[in-house]
C-alpha cells in the first residue's frame, strides 16, 4: 500500500512540476534526491553490516557484544552523517557555480537541496534504530508506519503547492517532515521488542567500529561505483545533452526508480528469517528463504513491467500529454529491463552481508561501470542516439552484471549448486517472459481512453499476471510457503 501511495505521488507530482514550472525543475528533484543517495553511498561503510553483527550476537544471547555494535554504529554514523552534511552545504552555497542551473530557479534548488539534505542528516542519526524491526522480526509494524510516512507526504505536497505559489523546495520540506513518520517509529519498536539493545557511550568500541568500517568500505565502494551503471545518467546527459534531456530522462527515471524500489522493499521483508537460519547455522532453511524471497521480488518486479509494457504508452498520454510521450515510453521499457534481472538476483544480495564478503562483487561493479560510462560516451560523440544510448548502455550492463557476475559469486559463497541456482533463475524469466506476452495480448484487445479505463486494465493484468507467474514460477511447497505468510501477518499482533 505504501507503494502505491509513493507511486501516485510520482504520478500527480510529475507533470504538476513539468507543466506549471519546467521539466528542468523536476531535474533538480532527480539530483537532490540523487545526492541523499551519494551521501547515503557513503555511509554504508558504518551502516551495512550493523544489523549482520547486531543481529548475529543477539541471537546468540551474547547482549553485550551486540551493544558494542550498536553503540558504535549510533556515534559514528552521527559524526560523518554530520561532516557529509556541512560538505554538501558548502556546495549548494555556489550551486550555480557547478551546474547549469536557470538563473530563477537557483535559490528554490537551493532550498531543495537543503531540506532532502536535513532529511538524510535525521534520517542517518536514527539509522541504528531500523536494527530493532529486523532483529525482531516486526518489520510489518514498521512498513505501516512507512506506509503513514507516504500519506504524511501527499498529504503535505497536497497542502503546499494548493495554498502557496509552486515552488520546486516544496517537495524537499515533504520528504523531511514525513521521515520523522518513519524514525521515530523505529526507536520505539526497537525499545519494545529488542530491550536489551541500549545506546551508552562506554560501549563504544573502536575495534567493533574498524571491523565494521573494514568490511563496511567495500558496500561504499560497490554503491559508489554503482553509479558508474546508472546513477550519472542524469550528469552526463546534464553536460553532454541539455537540461531539457535531463528533465526528460528524469521523468523515465522516476518510473524505473519505483520498480528498483520493488525489489529493494520486498529483499528485507526475508532477512531476518534469513539472519535467524544463518545465526543457528541451519543452511538448507536458509537458502529456502532466499529462494522464495527471489521468486516473490521476481513476481512483482516481473508484473509491474509486462503491465507498463503492456500499457505504457496509453499512461504516458494520460499523464503527460505536453511531452514527447512515445520517446518516454519506449526511454521507459529500456530502463525498466534491468529491474527484471535485478528483481531475481537482489535477494541474494544479502549472502555477501552474511558472509562478510563485500570486496569482489566492488570489482565487478567497477568493471561493469566503467565498461557502460565508456560505451555511454562513446555513442553519444559519434552517434546520434542521444538519450537512447544512455538507457540502453546501462541497461545491456546492468543485465550481465546481475545475471552472470553477481550470481555467479552468490553461489560460490553460499556454497549453492550453480546448476540448481540457474535452474530457478531460468525458472523465473520463463514465468517473467509468459506473463508479459500475456499482458501484451490482453492490451492489444483493449484500448483504454481515459484514466478509469486505463485503472480498470491495470487491475485486469494484475488479475491475470499474478496467476500465470504464480503457478509457472514456484513450486508447490513454495506456495504453499508464502499462503502460510499471508495467514499468519493477516492476524493482527497483540504481543
Amino acid at each position: 500500500m505504501g507503494f502505491v501511495i509513493n507511486f501516485m505521488i510520482t504520478l500527480i507530482l510529475v507533470p504538476y512540476i513539468t507543466d506549471l514550472i519546467s521539466a528542468e525543475a523536476y531535474g533538480w528533484v532527480k539530483v537532490a534526491k540523487d545526492a541523499v543517495l551519494y551521501c547515503t553511498m557513503l555511509m554504508l561503510a558504518i551502516q551495512d553490516f550493523s544489523t549482520r553483527f547486531v543481529g548475529y550476537s543477539y541471537h546468540r544471547k551474547d547482549f553485550k557484544d551486540a551493544n558494542r555494535y550498536y553503540s558504535s554504529v549510533f556515534f559514528g554514523d552521527a559524526a560523518l552523517g554530520s561532516l557529509l552534511f556541512i560538505a554538501v552545504m558548502l556546495v549548494v552555497s555556489r550551486l550555480d557555480h557547478f551546474f547549469q542551473v536557470s538563473p530563477e530557479l537557483v535559490r528554490d534548488v537551493q532550498l531543495l537541496l537543503v531540506f532532502t539534505m536535513l532529511k538524510f542528516l535525521q534520517t542517518t542519526v536514527m539509522a541504528v534504530f531500523e536494527c530493532g524491526p529486523i532483529i525482531s522480526n516486526r518489520m510489518y509494524i514498521a512498513g505501516r508506519f512507512r506506509f503513514l510516512s507516504y500519506l504524511t507526504e501527499g498529504a503535505l505536497l497536497l497542502l503546499f503547492y494548493h495554498c502557496f505559489s509552486p515552488r520546486v523546495y516544496w517537495v524537499g520540506l515533504a520528504i523531511l517532515l514525513s521521515s520523522v513518520v518513519i524514525t521515530v517509529p523505529n526507536y520505539v519498536i526497537c525499545r519494545k521488542y529488542t530491550p536489551e539493545l541500549k545506546i551508552r557511550m562506554g560501549s563504544f568500541s573502536v575495534a567493533a567500529m574498524r571491523r565494521l568500517v573494514g568490511n563496511g568500505i567495500w558496500s561504499s565502494l560497490n554503491t559508489v561505483s554503482n553509479l558508474l551503471n546508472n546513477g550519472f545518467d542524469i550528469l552526463v546527459t546534464n553536460w553532454m545533452l541539455a537540461p531539457l534531456r535531463m528533465g526528460q530522462l528524469a521523468v523515465v527515471q522516476s518510473i524505473s526508480i519505483i520498480y528498483i524500489s520493488i525489489y529493494t522493499m520486498v529483499s528485507p521483508a526475508f532477512q531476518p528469517m534469513i539472519l535467524k537460519c544463518y545465526s543457528h547455522d541451519e543452511h538448507d532453511e536458509m537458502m529456502r528463504w532466499f529462494y522464495l524471497a527471489m521468486k516473490t521480488s521476481s513476481l512483482l518486479c516481473s508484473l509491474f513491467f509486462a503491465g507498463f509494457l503492456a500499457l505504457g504508452r496509453e499512461f504516458y498520454q494520460l499523464w503527460i500529454p505536453n511531452q514527447d510521450t512515445e520517446l518516454l515510453y519506449r526511454l521507459t521499457v529500456i530502463a525498466v529491463i534491468p529491474a527484471i534481472s535485478g528483481g531475481i538476483i537482489a535477494p541474494m544480495y544479502y549472502s555477501y552481508t552474511l558472509k562478510v564478503k563485500k570486496m569482489i562483487p566492488f570489482f565487478f561493479s567497477v568493471a561493469c561501470g566503467l565498461l557502460n560510462v565508456g560505451s555511454m560516451l562513446i555513442l553519444l560523440r559519434f552517434t546520434d542516439l542521444e538519450l537512447y544510448a544512455v538507457a540502453g548502455t546501462t541497461a545491456v550492463y546492468l543485465v550481465g552484471n546481475h545475471f552472470i557476475s553477481n550470481g555467479l559469486y552468490a553461489c560460490h559463497i553460499l556454497t549453492e549448486p550453480k546448476k540448481l541456482f540457474y535452474k530457478k533463475v531460468a525458472r523465473c524469466v520463463l514465468a517473467s517472459a509468459v506473463m508479459a506476452a500475456a499482458l501484451k495480448l490482453f492490451a492489444m484487445l483493449v484500448h483504454p481512453e481515459g484514466w478509469i479505463s486505463l485503472i480498470i486494465c491495470g487491475i485486469m493484468c494484475c488479475v491475470i499476471g499474478i496467476p500465470i507467474y504464480f503457478l509457472s514460477g514456484f513450486d508447490s511447497s513454495e506456495r504453499g510457503r508464502i499462503i502460510a505468510m499471508i495467514r499468519k501477518r493477516s492476524i493482527p499482533d497483540r504481543r
